[in-house]
């Protein structure tokens, strides 16, 4: 079986969220959405394919897909959709940027979107919006990091530095070790004699949790990320940008 064929599983992160998801947990079905200004001549073509390209490398480029092995993250046959889309020409192109970004976040079509929205021949707007199962807010800045460096490269005609973003296999193979580890035994002896006097766990097989009992039930919101050392500078103009349900 090829990852291509049949998809990774879940790292641990993951299958909580996924699981969350499953059982109809409160704000478990909340997308991640930011959106950074980058002012200055930008060639957006560039640019999306340096979104493209950082986008694969970090392994986002996936759905989750359930099997008879458990929930698997699958490659889709075609490449990460980036569109340019031009609003210069727009009555007001700053309102016509949160309309677009309102409408694609307010029925969100798969699990990951990437678009450059240009307003001015001088400004761009990246939006990003993610799966939480694939990536969370404090992954998004080292994103647009990768992003700003393959651009640069791509402007420059030069390789861009190795990739920062460890790969899938070897994420799995660190926590494949770590369970079978004594570090494993010795933490779980922490934890456990640290909440002793605390209820124990609650089990999941044929009860109901939440109101999903299977479905994604919890509102849908997203997540404001905070302002990194990214691509550009982060606006806080996502309308709705904030969770919601949790």
């Amino acid at each position: 079986m090829t990852e291509g064929m049949h998809g990774r599983r879940l790292t641990a992160a993951q299958y909580d969220v996924w699981l969350g998801r499953r059982l109809g947990a409160p704000g478990a079905a909340h997308h991640v959405a930011a959106l950074v200004e980058i002012a200055g001549p930008v060639d957006a073509g560039r640019l999306a394919d340096a979104v493209r390209a950082a986008v694969v490398e970090a392994g986002l480029h996936a759905a989750v897909r359930e099997t008879r092995d458990g929930p698997r993250l699958v490659p889709p046959p075609d490449g990460p959709e980036v569109p340019v889309v031009d609003l210069r020409d727009e009555a007001d192109p700053d309102a016509a940027a949160r309309a677009w970004t309102e409408a694609e976040r307010s029925a969100p079509a798969g699990p990951l979107a990437q678009a450059v929205l240009r307003t001015a021949g001088d400004r761009c707007l990246w939006y990003q919006r993610y799966d939480p199962v694939l990536l969370d807010c404090h992954a998004v800045p080292p994103l647009e990091r990768r992003a700003a460096r393959i651009y640069t490269a791509l402007t420059e005609g030069t390789p861009a530095p190795p990739s920062p973003f460890p790969a899938p296999a070897d994420v799995l193979a660190e926590e494949d070790a770590y369970r079978d580890s004594p570090d494993r035994t010795r933490d779980r002896e922490h934890w456990t004699t640290l909440f002793a006097d605390r209820p124990g766990r609650v089990g999941v097989g044929s009860g109901r949790v939440g109101g999903g009992g299977g479905t994604c039930s919890g509102d849908r919101g997203t997540v404001r990320c905070r302002a990194g050392d990214g691509a550009g500078r982060r606006r806080g103009g996502v309308p709705g940008a904030a969770r919601r349900g949790a």
